[in-house]
């Protein structure tokens, strides 16, 4: 996103690799010499911003990094929009952008697909099968879940954690509450 896909700059923000970035963050990287190589600098960048270290591959978490990658700035604005950094040509973001950093206009259109669009167009294109794979996991979880509310059980609590680190709002107390003989609900 921050280079439009040319590997001829930095993945920090798209300035030239031919130098230093200019662009928020500037002066980067801070070892070596330009021209920079784009991996040198792709791996500056994701260790600037602590990607090497975050383990939550999941959509939801992906998601998260990238907005925060690109910075939170729309959900603090007076009236919050969609990160159109995530959303753009979606039916969830029509417009409003920062047209440079901390400016922000309310008419301005992303020109650029968002993230969370081309995340899921390579999932239906099954390049990616991160979803598929953990939609197929938590089925098969789920098949091994039938238990008394009033019982602890710790399949219930792994299919409980699983469930909140796909994006559920659930609490984690290895318990089912059955509302009636084969169907299982989790207690929230």
């Amino acid at each position: 996103m921050e280079g439009s896909g040319n590997f001829k700059t930095h993945l920090h923000n798209g300035d030239q690799l031919t130098a230093r970035t200019v662009q928020v963050p500037a002066n980067r990287p801070p070892g070596g010499a330009p021209p920079f190589t784009w991996e040198a600098s792709a791996t500056d960048a994701l260790k600037l911003k602590a990607l090497d270290k975050w383990v939550d591959w999941d959509i939801p978490g992906i998601l998260y990094k990238l907005e925060q990658y690109n910075g939170f700035g729309y959900r603090n604005l007076q009236q919050p929009i969609p990160s159109p950094y995530l959303w753009s040509f979606s039916n969830i973001y029509t417009k409003g952008k920062y047209v440079a950093d901390g400016h922000y206009d309310p008419n301005a259109v992303s020109a650029q697909c968002g993230a969370a669009v081309m995340l899921r167009r390579l999932q239906e294109k099954q390049l990616i099968s991160n979803v598929t794979d953990r939609v197929a996991l938590t089925l098969e979880l789920g098949k091994n879940v039938v238990f008394s509310p009033a019982k602890y059980a710790a399949k219930a609590e792994t299919l409980q954690v699983w469930l909140n680190k796909l994006g559920a709002v659930i609490r984690v107390d290895g318990k089912i509450l059955m509302v009636k003989p084969g169907a299982p609900v989790l207690t929230c």
